[in-house]
Formats: C-alpha cells, sequence, structure tokens
C-alpha cells in the first residue's frame, strides 16, 4: 500500500550519487519519474531505503528479510493494480485516468529502481519463484538463436554498402547500441586495427548513461570494417582520431541513429525477413536492437555470466560486480 510521502529530497547525497551517474536527458527524468513513485509507495526516502537494505543484507541469514526484494515485488504489483494515474484538465485540476499501468511499464521501473539500488551494489536478481508476471509482448523483436547465425548473414549479403555490413556486424558480435555505435571515432579502434587484433576490443562510453566499458568484435566484423575504410579512403576521406568511424554516404558527417534505423527497415525488408507493415508490429522488429538482444541472448546461452554480459553491453553494474 502507498504511503503519503513529502517531496523527494533531490539533494540526497544517495540520489546525486545514483543519478550523477546518468547522462542521456531522457533516462535521468525517467528515473527521477520511477523513484518518485518508488518513495510515494514506500514512503521512505532514498538514505532510509539504502540504510535498511544494507541492514538487512548484513544480518543472519536465518533472519534475513529480503526487504529489497520484497518491496519490488510490492511496488511491481501496486503499479499493476492500484497506481491511480492523473491527467492535467486545467490549472491546478487532475482527473483520474485509470487504474494500474501496463506490465511491461511497470517492470521498466522496477528496473530502474533495481539499478539504483546496483549503485550501492545491492543487487537483486527477480528469478525463480520471484521472477515477475510475463507481460503480454503485442510487438515482440526478432532474436537470433545460435541456429539462426545463418539469418545474420543474409542480412550481411543483402546490405546495400561495405559501410552497413560493418554496421551489422558491429551490433550483432559486439552487442552495442545504435547510439554509442555512432558515437565511435575512428581513434576508438585505430590502435587494435594497427595491430591487427583479432578479437578487436572497443572501449568506449554508452551515450545512453555514461557508462565506460568495452567490448569485442570478431574477424567477420574486423573485415568488413577494413573493407569500409578501404572504400572511404578510396573516394578521398581521410581518417585522423577524431573522425567520426560511421560517416554518412555523401560528405563527412556523422552518420545519425535515424540513418542506420531506417538502413536496418530497409534491410529487412529486402532480405525478406519483415514486412512493409513490420510483421504487424508498431516498429520494425529486425532493427538495431534486436542485433543487441540476439548478442546478449547468445552469451548468455553459451555460459557468460550475466555480470559480463551486462558490462559488455554498457549496462550499469555496481562497484563490487565491476571488480
Amino acid at each position: 500500500m502507498a504511503t503519503k510521502t513529502q517531496d523527494v529530497n533531490w539533494e540526497d547525497p544517495i540520489l546525486k550519487r545514483w543519478l550523477g551517474n546518468i547522462v542521456n536527458k531522457s533516462t535521468f527524468y525517467n528515473s527521477k519519474s520511477a523513484f518518485r513513485l518508488y518513495s510515494r509507495f514506500t514512503g521512505r526516502t532514498a538514505s532510509q531505503l539504502i540504510d535498511e537494505a544494507i541492514e538487512d543484507s548484513r544480518s543472519d541469514p536465518r533472519d534475513k528479510k529480503d526487504v529489497v526484494l520484497h518491496r519490488l515485488i510490492g511496488f511491481y504489483k501496486w503499479l499493476r493494480n492500484e497506481y491511480v494515474q492523473k491527467k492535467t484538465v486545467g490549472k491546478g485540476k487532475t482527473q483520474k485516468v485509470k487504474k494500474g499501468i501496463l506490465g511491461l511499464s511497470a517492470e521498466m521501473r522496477v528496473n530502474v529502481i533495481r539499478g539504483f539500488y546496483s549503485t550501492f551494489d545491492i543487487t537483486v536478481r527477480l528469478k525463480g519463484k520471484h521472477r515477475l508476471p510475463k507481460s503480454r509482448v503485442k510487438n515482440k523483436r526478432i532474436v537470433f538463436k545460435p541456429e539462426d547465425v545463418w539469418k545474420v548473414k543474409a542480412l550481411v549479403d543483402h546490405a546495400r554498402t561495405p559501410r552497413d555490413r560493418a554496421i551489422i556486424l558491429f551490433h550483432f558480435q559486439g552487442g552495442l547500441d545504435v547510439s554509442t555505435l555512432c558515437d565511435l571515432n575512428y581513434g576508438d579502434i585505430a590502435e587494435e586495427l594497427e595491430r591487427n587484433s583479432h578479437p578487436m576490443k572497443i572501449e568506449t562510453m554508452r551515450v545512453k548513461s555514461g557508462v565506460e566499458f568495452y567490448t569485442f568484435v570478431g574477424q567477420d566484423a574486423i573485415d568488413a570494417l577494413k573493407a569500409y575504410l578501404a572504400d572511404m579512403k578510396s573516394r578521398g576521406v581521410e581518417f585522423t582520431n577524431k573522425t567520426p568511424l560511421f560517416l554518412q554516404e555523401r560528405g563527412k558527417k556523422r552518420l545519425k541513429t535515424h540513418n542506420i534505423q531506417a538502413m536496418m527497415k530497409d534491410l529487412a525488408v529486402r532480405a525478406g525477413f519483415v514486412t512493409d507493415g513490420n510483421n504487424g508490429n508498431s516498429f520494425n522488429p529486425l532493427g538495431t536492437h534486436s542485433l543487441r538482444e540476439s548478442f546478449s541472448s547468445l552469451m548468455i546461452n553459451s555460459g557468460v555470466p550475466d555480470t559480463i554480459v551486462d558490462f559488455w553491453l554498457g549496462h550499469e553494474i555496481g562497484d563490487m560486480a565491476k571488480a
């Protein structure tokens, strides 16, 4: 049951430390919104929430209450069934819209709060009997399994340019999100390229969260990258450390995320995996995030620990897990 609380104190050092790690504005405001709801649900401040979590973690295993786990499950149920959504209908006036929010929206807010706790090395796994109820997914992405790797090759074969082939393989083999890929400079891979490293290590920062991380790409992606760079150099493009790695076809401007999303939609249709109507979805089910999810799924199914996969994806993890 939600409790009435005072406004959240955003000057609380606990909150400033957590929010200070978030670079993307949209993620920042969504995180504040989720915490405001969590504070309302628990009736506690950020410092009180962390204090109780640390106290519980230090208790005798026989007395441990798993307080954070039960709070998160309760928060999810409250969002789904009791939280009342309202909208502004006039100056100082609101009107009830409906009770409860969609499962995916509730799950997203729970994951934001899990990120809040993980900043202080408090990890909560919602698995087994504590797994959140499976939400019905109307818009489903295509995620490749090990036996579907031939489909990635089909995408590469249908790519229009050497650049597009390299982009597909960087997403699939390195798990890079589209914003981070667009933000790469030639200097981020120049040393590895010169050493002819295999696999190639890519050290960068995730644009969305500001998290520094590294990942790797294999020989196929390296060969595609070399072919792309040779093609651009043959057209008179000179690459320096500060030159964007992936450039627009015309001119020397940095490739934008919408350019890649449009390329992926065209490619998915021409390769025969997606219809013009997105297979009945409201978005392209075989976009860049599909390749990123495929990377994550393949790594986990191959036995790579979740924490390492999260690091390779540029997700925020606690200091202990990072060590």
